[in-house]
């Protein structure tokens, strides 16, 4: 149950399907469209799940334009697709070797983020670790010099810590970013791990940037609306159709039972734990977090370590 979760959270996934003759192969790539064009072909034919096709427009692309990370990426899509990990792999890596000729740079993070998943379903997962925290470590949130970047994560734990999440987030608003999702999936992963330190930082640092862009929302509706609570952020957001949608979008329920997971394994934060879990079980919109919500809070119990057993907890 533990890595169906995990599974769910790993973004961009990709549903397998039998294998078939990828015709591709035994052609030689025709010149024809233009590079871009051929590329957008390709991906057209991996939506209608007819990948031979799509691997001829992907590889008549790299004949024409030779470097075309967007192409590359494309033939890794389809041989994940048929569960071919080892050409999936190869394919992502040569498209992040080229991630510099991007035409839009912030896809070399698609590309990590599939690497993520391909890991997580190998289980490799310090591979899918090492991959997810060289997202983070690009994320311009934290800019300056490491000790700066420390410095303002050990204050936003701190306030966190000592004063509970309203208080922290009336002082630090972060957007939403390429690595906000990335951040979520190290929490999660260390959390199944029972890695429950660095699972802490993490979890909170991929909650303020959707309750951050969902205020922003609110607020292009509403202009005299202004944070106070977590709970009466969710009531006004809940009521408001585009950042229900956003926040539906982006797993947020999903993401924070497993912040109130983990700080309910923290001694000083145990009592945002509780309340976080309060909060799921009264949110009909938390859906499945909110059974799961309330159950923490009648009997509280850890989920399974990767493949260990079922834990009780005091």
């Amino acid at each position: 149950m533990n890595t169906q979760r995990l599974a769910a959270a790993v973004v961009l996934s990709l549903t397998l399907v039998p294998s078939i003759q990828l015709f591709a192969q035994e052609e030689e790539p025709v010149a024809g469209e233009p590079a871009w064009v051929e590329c957008e072909r390709g991906r057209l034919a991996i939506s209608r799940q007819e990948y031979g096709e799509a691997v001829l427009h992907f590889k008549n692309a790299l004949a024409q334009a030779r470097v075309l990370p967007e192409a590359e990426l494309g033939l890794g899509d389809v041989y994940f697709s048929q569960g071919d990990y080892a050409l999936a792999e190869s394919q992502y890596l040569r498209a992040y070797d080229q991630r510099e000729s991007f035409v839009v740079p912030d896809m070399r993070y698609d590309v990590l983020y599939r690497l993520a998943r391909l890991y997580f379903n190998q289980k490799k997962y310090g591979k899918m670790e090492e991959t997810l925290k060289t997202i983070v470590k690009d994320d311009e949130v934290f800019s300056g010099s490491e000790r700066e970047r420390v410095r303002y994560r050990d204050a936003v734990m701190k306030l966190f810590t000592n004063k509970g999440f309203d208080a922290m987030f009336l002082l630090n608003r972060i957007p939403e970013t390429f690595s906000t999702t990335a951040l979520s999936e190290l929490a999660h992963y260390y959390y199944v791990s029972w890695n429950f330190t660095p699972a802490l930082q993490y979890a909170l640092f991929g909650i303020i940037p959707l309750v951050t862009e969902g205020m922003v929302e609110i607020r292009k509706s509403n202009l005299d609306y202004r944070f106070t609570t977590l709970d009466d952020f969710l009531r006004e957001a809940m009521s408001n159709e585009a950042v229900r949608a956003y926040l539906d979008d982006r797993s947020f329920f999903q993401r924070l039972y497993y912040l109130a997971l983990i700080c309910y394994e923290t001694i000083p934060v145990r009592d945002s734990g509780r309340r976080f879990l309060r909060l799921l079980a009264a949110t009909d919109a938390a859906g499945e977090y909110r059974r799961l919500a309330g159950l923490q809070l009648k009997a509280p119990f850890r989920e399974n370590r990767i493949d260990q057993a079922f834990i009780e907890l005091p």
